[in-house]
């Protein structure tokens, strides 16, 4: 791809609205975390998340070596965490969860106490997709927390999804 080509992807990419989540998983026995924004269904029977990650990164490294996963769905107010889960320095192990609202549940993974969503997922299947892998997982047990507004990620910022302008079906 040539630059232009390639600036001109990254173009459309970015008018492309997009949820915002932290997903953890286990790497050498300690809680990894990371900001995603490529979570999506993928099936409602039975019940499939998919989730990812550019291949040869930590977490894609993480979520084959331990295989399983949980999906925390951002709030609006947690624009913070998005950022601080997103760094390429940032900590991991229970040390870079404390002070964020998780909550440990030995033996599944830990969940983010004030989220709007999460879903512990076994992963089923990994797929290549061009420079990043397709990580599906079955969901296992899910919780939401009712009128709490998801975070969206636009055209490089964080956003609140705004009012509702029809309904969908």
């Amino acid at each position: 791809m040539t630059p232009r080509e390639h600036q001109a992807f990254r173009s459309i990419a970015s008018q492309i609205v997009t949820g915002v989540s932290v997903i953890v998983t286990m790497a050498d026995g300690e809680p990894f975390a990371t900001t995603a924004g490529s979570v999506l269904m993928a099936s409602w029977d039975p019940p499939l998340l998919a989730v990812l990650f550019q291949t040869g990164s930590r977490m894609a490294e993480a979520l084959d070596e331990c295989g399983r996963f949980t999906v925390n769905v951002l709030g609006e107010a947690d624009h913070g965490l998005a950022r601080q889960f997103a760094r390429p320095n940032r900590g991991t192990g229970w040390a870079a969860l404390s002070g964020a609202g998780f909550q440990r549940r030995d033996p599944s993974l830990p969940v983010l106490s004030g989220g709007v969503a999460w879903a512990d997922c076994a992963l089923l299947q990994t797929t290549p997709m061009g420079d990043h892998l397709c990580f599906v997982g079955e969901i296992l047990a899910s919780a939401r927390h009712d009128g709490a507004a998801p975070l969206a990620y636009y055209r490089g910022r964080f956003r609140a999804l705004g009012t509702a302008v029809a309904p969908a079906a």
